[in-house]
C-alpha cells in the first residue's frame, strides 16, 4: 500500500524539522509520508535573507537541505487540476479579503485537487480556507499526536518540541487548550522539558 501522503507548510516544517530527523520523505506509522511543496524551499531562503536570518540559519544545514528534496511529485494532468484549483482558492480569498499568502493558497489547492491533508498552525489556512474549501487540515500539535501514535516519536520529543517552541517563543495559537485536547495533560509547562 502506498503512503497517504501530507503535505506539510512553512510553519509546520519549521516547527518540527528542527528536533525530528528526516521528517519528510519517511514512512511512518501505517504508511503516513510527509512532503513539502517546492516553493518551500524559496521561502527558507527569503526568510534567511531577511531580518531575522540569523534564527533561521540552521535551515541551511545540509542534512536539512538533501532532506527537503522529498517535495510532492505531481504529474503533468494533476498540474492542471491543481491550476484549476488553486484559480478558485485564490478568488474566494479574495472575494472574503482574507491575507492568505500565494503559497499558503497553493498547499490548499494541492490539498483540495489531490485530496491530501495540510499540516499548518496558520489559523487563517486552518479556520477560514480549508474550511472554506473541504481541505483536511491539521495542526502541528495534531501531526504529533499522529506521530505520537504511530509510535513515530515519544511523548518525551513532543514535549522537548514543546519546551523548545517555548523557549524560542513560537507557541502556536491555541498551544495550551490544544495540547490538553490531544493529549490530555495539564501536568507540563511550555518551556520544560519532562
Amino acid at each position: 500500500m502506498p503512503p497517504s501522503r501530507i503535505l506539510v507548510d512553512t510553519n509546520t516544517y519549521l516547527r518540527l524539522a528542527h528536533t525530528i530527523n528526516l521528517l519528510l520523505g519517511a514512512p511512518f506509522g501505517t504508511g503516513h509520508c510527509l512532503y513539502i511543496l517546492p516553493e518551500l524551499e524559496r521561502e527558507l531562503d527569503s526568510l534567511r535573507a531577511g531580518k531575522k536570518r540569523r534564527k533561521f540559519e540552521w535551515t541551511a544545514d545540509a542534512a536539512l537541505a538533501e532532506n527537503r528534496r522529498h517535495i510532492l511529485q505531481v504529474s503533468s494532468g494533476q498540474r492542471r487540476i491543481v491550476a484549476s484549483a488553486y484559480a478558485q482558492t485564490q478568488a474566494y480569498t479574495k472575494e472574503e479579503s482574507l491575507k492568505t499568502s500565494n503559497v499558503d493558497v497553493l498547499y490548499i489547492a494541492h490539498g483540495r485537487a489531490l485530496g491530501l491533508p495540510v499540516a499548518t498552525d496558520d489559523q487563517e489556512m486552518l479556520l477560514l480556507l480549508a474550511r472554506a474549501v473541504a481541505v483536511d487540515a491539521m495542526t502541528t500539535l495534531e501531526l504529533l499526536r499522529m506521530m505520537l501514535d504511530c509510535g513515530h516519536v515519544t511523548m518525551r520529543t513532543v514535549d522537548e518540541i514543546c519546551a523548545h517552541w517555548e523557549r524560542i517563543d513560537d507557541l502556536p495559537a491555541n498551544f495550551r487548550a490544544d495540547y490538553r485536547r490531544l493529549f490530555g495533560r495539564d501536568d507540563r509547562e511550555p518551556g520544560k522539558a519532562p
